[in-house]
């Protein structure tokens, strides 16, 4: 038993970090340089464009992240590189990454959503997962559907 459990314990500890770098949610904002930021800067923001990965962020979402790209590139510019930032510079930089990441993690098409749904005539609860990029494109179709029959519905 517990030679099972260290076998499993092991595949884990092996098998993940092979998902991580093959599925990373979001391109790595790599920030050694401002050269090498902005490739990623603009990888995120074609992203942001329709059929991007992150083309379903919201308006307010979108200009906050373009915002804190362009200030995070700001900084990095006025430094030549992280490596020669100020300690609070750097954790300037940090907290700025980290609430991009956390606004693009949120609107990533990727992104799985799993919910536990009621199966008609029965007790039972079975788990559905989409990605987010189908449910929201889902929700938008419905919308326009409904644009459409209100539209139909009022034409004489």
């Amino acid at each position: 038993m517990k030679t099972c459990l260290f076998c499993a314990a092991l595949l884990l500890t092996t098998a993940l970090p092979a998902v991580a770098k093959d599925d990373m949610p979001l391109p790595v904002l790599e920030k050694e340089t401002p050269e090498a930021f902005q490739s990623q800067v603009d990888r995120v923001r074609a992203g942001m464009q329709p059929g991007g990965r992150f083309e379903y962020i919201e308006g307010a979402n979108r200009d906050r992240v373009n915002a804190d790209l362009d200030t995070m590139s700001g900084m990095i510019r006025a430094n030549g590189s992280v490596a020669a930032m100020k300690p609070e510079d750097k954790k300037q930089l940090i907290d700025i990454e980290e609430r991009v990441n956390a606004i693009l993690t949120r609107s990533d098409s990727n992104h799985m959503v799993c919910e536990k749904v009621q199966q008609p005539g029965s007790l039972l609860r079975v788990a559905t997962c989409h990605t987010f990029g189908e449910l929201r494109k889902r929700q938008l179709d419905g919308q326009n559907e409904t644009e459409k029959a209100a539209k139909h519905a009022d034409a004489p």
